[in-house]
């Protein structure tokens, strides 16, 4: 069993540093820019919603 979990970490270790290496920052970069849009698009929704709702008088 140790065998099969050490290929599986050489394995990920190997594509790691073929695919992660060469490209440096630029995928926390990549991560840290969609999460942002991601959260500001979800608190603008919100916004929108959380007003919609009151102006229908539909709030607790």
């Amino acid at each position: 069993m140790q065998s099969v979990w050490f290929g599986i970490a050489h394995f990920m270790e190997l594509t790691f540093s073929w695919f992660l290496t060469p490209f440096r920052w630029l995928p926390i970069y990549v991560f840290v820019g969609v999460f942002t849009f991601g959260a500001i698009y979800w608190l603008r929704t919100q916004a929108r919603y959380t007003r919609q709702e009151k102006e229908r008088g539909e709030s607790l």
